[in-house]
């Protein structure tokens, strides 16, 4: 089991590695063919979901960037690291939405979002279920490699304004060692 995932009615979805591959592939797939391609920004603002996961996996298979931010921040938190990512699709939900609409006309690059749930005035917007459904099962990944970009992480912005960190494909194995720990998965 890759993911299991309890929703707040007490229902538990699981997903096994080979349905996180597949359900990947579809979203690296409806990616691409609303123009996400090689290097584009993708945001992913989202709770944590097992969409976050597949978005994150979509986008690193497609050869684009994520660029995850906290649902917590408020229109000016976010305005910041969008423009300055230069974010073409943002994947989030309907809770979280209202905030970025708020300062969506001042983004040049946003093209669309794509919603877990609700729906968009600002721009124009597919759902991720929709996605899903739509997009092949099977995606050939995108030649990167372990320098090339994967991930936008932006810092706090204590000492003045945040400034995006990027990060290698490499990096993202480097998570893994904290991850398997925080998760008691070490033999």
């Amino acid at each position: 089991m890759a993911l299991i995932h309890e929703k707040l009615d007490g229902a538990v979805e699981r997903y096994t590695f080979g349905d996180l591959a597949q359900l990947s592939n579809c979203f690296a797939n409806a990616l691409k063919s609303d123009g996400i391609s090689l290097g584009d920004r993708v945001a992913a603002v989202l709770p944590q979901l097992p969409a976050t996961v597949i978005a994150h996996l979509a986008v690193y298979k497609l050869g684009a960037v994520a660029v995850p931010m906290s649902t917590l921040f408020g229109p000016d938190a976010f305005e910041v690291r969008l423009r300055d990512s230069g974010t073409k699709l943002i994947v989030t939900d309907e809770t979280t939405l209202p905030r970025i609409e708020e300062i969506a006309h001042r983004l040049p690059n946003l093209q669309r979002f794509a919603l877990t749930s609700g729906s968009s005035r600002a721009r124009p917007f597919t759902s991720v279920e929709k996605m899903l459904a739509g997009g092949a099962p099977v995606f050939a990944a995108a030649a990167t490699r372990s320098d090339d970009p994967a991930l936008l992480i932006y810092t706090s912005g204590t000492t003045g304004a945040p400034k995006g960190a990027l990060h290698g494909h490499r990096v993202l194995f480097g998570h893994l060692p904290g991850f398997e720990l925080s998760h008691d998965f070490f033999p």
